[in-house]
Protein backbone atom coordinates (compact mmCIF):
# COMPACT_ATOMS: atom_id res chain seq x y z
CA UNK A 1 0.00 0.00 0.00
CA UNK A 2 1.48 3.33 -1.03
CA UNK A 3 2.49 5.77 1.73
CA UNK A 4 1.91 3.27 4.48
CA UNK A 5 4.53 2.80 7.18
CA UNK A 6 5.26 -0.88 7.59
CA UNK A 7 7.38 -0.54 10.73
CA UNK A 8 5.90 0.26 14.11
CA UNK A 9 9.27 1.63 15.22
CA UNK A 10 9.07 5.35 15.95
CA UNK A 11 10.62 7.49 13.23
CA UNK A 12 12.06 9.97 15.71
CA UNK A 13 12.64 10.21 19.44
CA UNK A 14 9.50 11.78 20.91
CA UNK A 15 11.67 14.00 23.12
CA UNK A 16 12.74 15.87 20.00
CA UNK A 17 9.11 16.66 19.23
CA UNK A 18 8.52 18.29 22.60
CA UNK A 19 7.83 21.96 22.19
CA UNK A 20 9.83 24.01 24.68
CA UNK A 21 7.59 26.14 26.86
CA UNK A 22 9.58 29.06 28.29
CA UNK A 23 8.17 30.50 31.48
CA UNK A 24 7.34 33.80 29.84
CA UNK A 25 6.72 34.42 26.19
CA UNK A 26 4.50 37.43 26.78
CA UNK A 27 7.25 40.02 26.29
CA UNK A 28 8.95 38.47 23.28
CA UNK A 29 9.42 40.48 20.13
CA UNK A 30 7.36 39.74 17.03
CA UNK A 31 10.48 38.28 15.38
CA UNK A 32 11.09 35.87 18.26
CA UNK A 33 7.40 34.93 18.40
CA UNK A 34 7.45 34.15 14.67
CA UNK A 35 10.53 31.95 15.05
CA UNK A 36 8.89 30.04 17.93
CA UNK A 37 5.73 29.53 15.86
CA UNK A 38 7.78 28.23 12.93
CA UNK A 39 9.59 25.80 15.22
CA UNK A 40 6.29 24.59 16.66
CA UNK A 41 4.87 24.13 13.15
CA UNK A 42 7.88 22.04 12.11
CA UNK A 43 7.52 19.81 15.18
CA UNK A 44 3.79 19.40 14.57
CA UNK A 45 4.34 18.52 10.90
CA UNK A 46 7.03 16.01 11.89
CA UNK A 47 4.39 14.02 13.77
CA UNK A 48 2.24 13.70 10.65
CA UNK A 49 4.68 12.39 8.06
CA UNK A 50 5.90 8.84 7.56
CA UNK A 51 9.19 9.54 5.84
CA UNK A 52 12.22 9.41 8.17
CA UNK A 53 14.22 11.90 6.10
CA UNK A 54 11.38 14.44 6.18
CA UNK A 55 10.90 13.98 9.92
CA UNK A 56 14.62 14.51 10.55
CA UNK A 57 14.63 17.59 8.30
CA UNK A 58 11.64 19.10 10.10
CA UNK A 59 13.18 18.45 13.53
CA UNK A 60 16.44 20.04 12.40
CA UNK A 61 14.53 23.03 11.08
CA UNK A 62 12.67 23.35 14.40
CA UNK A 63 15.96 23.28 16.31
CA UNK A 64 17.41 25.94 14.01
CA UNK A 65 14.37 28.18 14.46
CA UNK A 66 14.62 27.82 18.24
CA UNK A 67 18.34 28.68 18.11
CA UNK A 68 17.56 31.75 15.99
CA UNK A 69 14.84 32.76 18.45
CA UNK A 70 17.23 32.39 21.38
CA UNK A 71 19.85 34.48 19.59
CA UNK A 72 17.34 37.17 18.64
CA UNK A 73 15.91 37.17 22.16
CA UNK A 74 19.31 37.73 23.79
CA UNK A 75 20.26 40.46 21.34
CA UNK A 76 17.28 42.66 22.23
Amino acid sequence: MRGRIESVEPLVDSALLTIPQPEMRLAESPEVATLHRLAERCRRLATTVGDRHTVETLITMAQEYEAQADLADTSH
